[in-house]
């Protein structure tokens, strides 16, 4: 007997994040594990919602990529209750703003969610140089790169 082929949809699909980098997952105790893995994907899906031209999901995703960023930061710069991260910043070291994360901030239309997410992801690579040895060693180097060279190739 044959089973003829169910093409995937949103209700019958799955995506594998592989740490290849063995521990990086454990190494974020801030966040639930699935919250995380959804953080880094999130520049990466949204630009497959700017391809489709969804902006409200674009949208969705670089705030998702933004609240990683405000965390990574905060750790990055030993600011008290890193998980918190715009709050921390705010509350702990409100002098400590990251330069150019304004650009991050996007309006309803596909190239300023782009640029934003673009400065996102620069932001992002940048401020992970600042963590300590031990958490730099556990990010995923090759998937910034990736995600920063698929936002580049796109043209709105």
């Amino acid at each position: 007997m044959t089973t003829s082929y169910k093409r995937l949809d949103k209700d019958n699909a799955a995506v594998l994040l592989v740490d290849h980098q063995a521990g990086l997952l454990s190494l974020v105790r801030d966040i639930e594990p699935d919250r995380f893995k959804n953080n880094v994907l999130a520049l990466a899906d949204l630009a497959k919602y700017v391809r489709r031209g969804s902006v409200w999901e674009a949208l969705d995703r670089l705030h998702e990529a933004r609240t990683q960023l405000w965390r990574l930061h905060a750790a990055a710069s030993g600011i008290a209750d890193p998980q918190y991260g715009l709050t921390s910043v705010l509350d702990f070291a409100p002098e400590d703003i990251p330069a150019g994360i304004e650009e991050t901030v996007a309006g309803l239309s596909l190239p300023s969610l782009l640029a934003a997410a673009r400065q996102a992801a620069r932001l992002l690579t940048a401020t992970g140089q600042r963590l300590p040895a031990e958490a730099q060693a556990a990010l995923p180097q090759a998937m910034a790169r990736y995600v920063a060279q698929l936002l580049d190739s796109i043209e709105v």
